[in-house]
């Protein structure tokens, strides 16, 4: 949930509100772009390290914390991640 929190939340979630909710977002934000996609990409790759080798992201079962985590990451496409 830290992970969350701190890496996917401030990043993608900040760049899903701004790019594909706020009218003019992107101009308005020009200069936080750079640093959403680089930290925004790190925690993605973070987690599909994890998911290649574990089927969920805690505790060997399905738990909150892939609820939380699929939250933001579901919507990474609309705020040009890949």
């Amino acid at each position: 949930m830290f992970f969350e929190q701190h890496s996917i939340q401030p990043n993608i979630g900040a760049a899903y509100f701004w790019l594909a909710l706020v009218k003019g977002g992107r101009e308005l934000q020009q200069h936080a772009l750079d640093d959403w996609m680089e930290a925004g990409y790190r925690a993605l790759r973070i987690m599909d390290n994890h998911l290649q080798n574990h089927r969920y992201f805690a505790a060997d079962r399905y738990t909150i914390a892939d609820i939380a985590l699929y939250a933001h990451t579901h919507l990474a496409h609309t705020c040009d991640f890949d």
